[in-house]
C-alpha cells in the first residue's frame, strides 16, 4: 500500500515548525469546531470507496465524493460523524488525508489544518491535555536523591503530572505520549520546565533541583530556553542548582541540535545529567557524545543488583567511567538496603528511589535513615 498520503503530511508538519519558529511553544492548537471547507485524499480506490461511503454517513448524504472540497457547518460535528464509522481500520485512518480550513472556500494558506485521520482522532482524544496546558494545570512531585557518603539530601528530582479540573491527576506518561502526537510536545516541554522551576523556589537553598527535558521538544535553544533561564533569575535560582536531565525514548538522531542546547546549558551555568545509562548500547552512545555531569544508572541495573553478577558486572564497569571521567554516579530506583549496601560500596555518589518513599506533592523533611 503506497505511503504517499503520510509523506505528504509529514512534509508538511516540517515546513509548519519552521514558519511558526519557537513561538510555537506558545501555542496549544485545539480541534477546530466551527464552519469551515474540508478536502479529503485517499491513496487508493479501494480506501477513495470506504471514505466516501462514510463520507455520506457523515453529512448525511449531502456530499458523497471525495474529488472536491466542501463546506460544513461544523467541523467538530463533521469530524465526531466520520469517526464513528464502524468500517474503518486503524490503518485506513493513518492513510487518509483530511484537510481543514476556515471559511467557505479552500486554498493553501498558514490557516490550513492538514493531519492524517487517525491524527484528527489523537486530536479529538488530547482534550484533556489541551485543558491542562491552556489551564496552566501541570503540577509538580519531588523525590529525594541522597549523598551517600554524607548521607545527606543532595537535591530533589522534579516530576510533572498533570492535573485535570476535578483534581485528578495524569502520569507523565500519558502527558508526553498525547503531545507528541498531537504537536504540542514543544508546549508541554516548555511548560513543565517553568513549573518545575517556580516549584523550585520553594526548596532549601543548597539543594538542587532536577529538571527533565526531552531534546526534539526544543526547536531552537537560543528562543526556547532563554525563557525558561530567564525564569531561573526571576526567581532568584542560581544556575548551580539546576541539572537538565537527558530523557530521549527515541534514538538521538540529530547529534548537532542536542550539542547546541546542551552548550547553551552549560553556558548558563547549569549542569547536565544523563538518564537510564546502563539500559541498552544506545545509552552508552549517548555517554559518550553527552559528557554529562552526571549520570543516572538505569533501574532495571540496580533492581536485586545484590544477587545478581552481570549486573554488578556493569555497574562496575559504569563505576569506573564515571570515577575515570570526573562524573558523579547515581543509583536510580534503589527499593531495599541491600541494594543501597552494595552501589554504596560499590561507589555511588548518590542515590535515588522508593527505600525512601514515592514522589510527593510536599517537600516535606526527609530523614535518610531507612528501615530493613
Amino acid at each position: 500500500m503506497t505511503t504517499g498520503p503520510n509523506k505528504f503530511a509529514k512534509r508538511f508538519d516540517h515546513a509548519y515548525y519552521n514558519v511558526m519558529s519557537c513561538s510555537y511553544c506558545e501555542l496549544c492548537p485545539s480541534l477546530p469546531s466551527g464552519p469551515g471547507t474540508v478536502f479529503l485524499q485517499s491513496p487508493q480506490p479501494l480506501i477513495k470507496a470506504k471514505v466516501e461511503q462514510a463520507l455520506a454517513g457523515a453529512t448525511k448524504g449531502e456530499v458523497t465524493s471525495t474529488d472536491q472540497a466542501f463546506f460544513v457547518p461544523s467541523f467538530a460535528e463533521f469530524l465526531s460523524s466520520l469517526l464513528q464509522f464502524s468500517a474503518w481500520t486503524a490503518l485506513e485512518k493513518q492513510d487518509t488525508i483530511l484537510l481543514f480550513t476556515p471559511g467557505s472556500s479552500f486554498a493553501l494558506s498558514p490557516n490550513v489544518e492538514i493531519r492524517t485521520l487517525a491524527r484528527w482522532e489523537s486530536l479529538t482524544n488530547a482534550g484533556f491535555l489541551i485543558d491542562i496546558l491552556s489551564n496552566n494545570r501541570l503540577v509538580s512531585h519531588f523525590h529525594p536523591i541522597w549523598d551517600l557518603p554524607r548521607q545527606t539530601l543532595f537535591g530533589y528530582e522534579c516530576l510533572i503530572r498533570g492535573q485535570e479540573a476535578n483534581g485528578a491527576l495524569i502520569p507523565p506518561s500519558r502527558l508526553f505520549g498525547a503531545a507528541k502526537e498531537n504537536r504540542l510536545l514543544f508546549n508541554l516541554d516548555r511548560q513543565a520546565r517553568q513549573s518545575a522551576l517556580r516549584s523550585a523556589a520553594r526548596f532549601p537553598v543548597q539543594t538542587k533541583l532536577f529538571i527533565n527535558f526531552v531534546p526534539t521538544a526544543i526547536y531552537d535553544p537560543i528562543f526556547c530556553l532563554e525563557s525558561t533561564v530567564g525564569l531561573a533569575h526571576q526567581l532568584g535560582i542560581t544556575p548551580d542548582r539546576v541539572v537538565f536531565e537527558v530523557i530521549e525514548t527515541e534514538e538521538v538522531d540529530d547529534w548537532n541540535h542536542l550539542e547546541k542546547i546542551l552548550t547553551f546549558y552549560r553556558k548558563n551555568g547549569f549542569q547536565i545529567a544523563l538518564d537510564d545509562v546502563g539500559s541498552g548500547y544506545s545509552s552508552l552512545n549517548r555517554l559518550v557524545q553527552i559528557r554529562p555531569d552526571i549520570i543516572k544508572i538505569d533501574l532495571e541495573i540496580i533492581r536485586n543488583i545484590e544477587r545478581d553478577p552481570v549486573k554488578q558486572s556493569v555497574f562496575r564497569a559504569l563505576a569506573a567511567i564515571a570515577r575515570e571521567n570526573g562524573i558523579k554516579l547515581l543509583a536510580e530506583g534503589v527499593e531495599t538496603s541491600e541494594e543501597l549496601a552494595f552501589v554504596t560500596n560499590e561507589g555511588a555518589d548518590l542515590a535515588q528511589g522508593y527505600l525512601w518513599g514515592p514522589p510527593s506533592a510536599e517537600l516535606g523533611v526527609p530523614q535518610f535513615e531507612v528501615h530493613p
